[in-house]
């Protein structure tokens, strides 16, 4: 049976010092953390099992996704075993992982299960899942792995509509290097963000960067949006996983990163 997987390929990086443009607003952000605002969510019903108050992913967040033109692999989100082999037949032969629907961690919980590629397998894993987890699951075509970053923005009660990059996988505790900038931002903005963070540029992340700055400037009731993690594959930058919380937020709510 297919397991979860936390490797990632290691980026060979030296990212500067953050830019001190907006520090005021960096300061206040953790891209490990963010607040949880509401359980509401602007991108469909399916909302985390369990007590948290955050929204994960769901289908129709996939489609906006889709609609701003950010790359993210083929999935469904379904209660139905018969469904997900389905989809699996459908991919052709690619490999396909299964996930939780939650907004909580799913690798460190074990609610991921990677590298699926018959139904015999997808059947074992899903009945795994099962016992841990409660239903829907989302189904995902496997991305190829590569370094990994986190994408986000939200409506900040003090500076407004705000767009971060930082990067993801097993470098985001020990680093927690992060660019934010006011959204919606220019290609160069978004440019100058991943060479800060990265060292080097990566036209397709920062289209990525422009998009997700156009979608929250776009949707005021859009509290937050979270891609983490984005992998920068072979093929290109791709979002596997999405949580977006919509609510109105209000100066003075619990602002400590980590607050989730």
């Amino acid at each position: 049976m297919a397991s979860a997987s936390t490797s990632t390929t290691s980026p060979s990086w030296h990212p500067p010092s953050a830019a001190g443009k907006r520090a005021a607003s960096a300061a206040r952000w953790d891209p490990r953390g963010w607040r949880r605002i509401s359980n509401r969510s602007i991108f469909g019903s399916v909302s985390a099992p369990g007590p948290s108050s955050g929204v994960a992913a769901t289908s129709v967040g996939w489609e906006t996704l889709d609609r701003y033109g950010i790359a993210r692999p083929a999935c469904v989100i379904t209660a139905s075993l018969d469904e997900a082999i389905r989809f699996l037949e459908r991919a052709a032969g690619r490999v396909v992982v299964l996930k939780a629907v939650t907004d909580e961690h799913k690798l460190r919980l074990g609610l991921v299960m990677t590298n699926l590629r018959t139904a015999e397998q997808l059947s074992g894993a899903w009945r795994d899942l099962a016992s841990r987890s409660a239903l829907p699951f989302l189904l995902q075509e496997q991305v190829e792995a590569g370094p990994e970053v986190i994408v986000g923005a939200r409506h900040d009660p003090s500076f407004g509509a705000v767009v971060l990059l930082g990067l993801g996988g097993r470098f985001a505790d020990a680093l927690a290097r992060r660019e934010i900038r006011l959204a919606p931002i220019t290609p160069t903005e978004a440019d100058r963000m991943v060479v800060a963070l990265l060292g080097e540029p990566l036209p397709r992340l920062s289209d990525i960067l422009v998009k997700v700055a156009q979608l929250i400037a776009d949707r005021p009731n859009l509290q937050e949006l979270d891609l983490n993690p984005v992998i920068l594959s072979p093929s290109g930058p791709c979002a596997v996983d999405l949580r977006a919380v919509d609510g109105p937020i209000t100066p003075g709510e619990d602002d400590a990163p980590g607050a989730r």
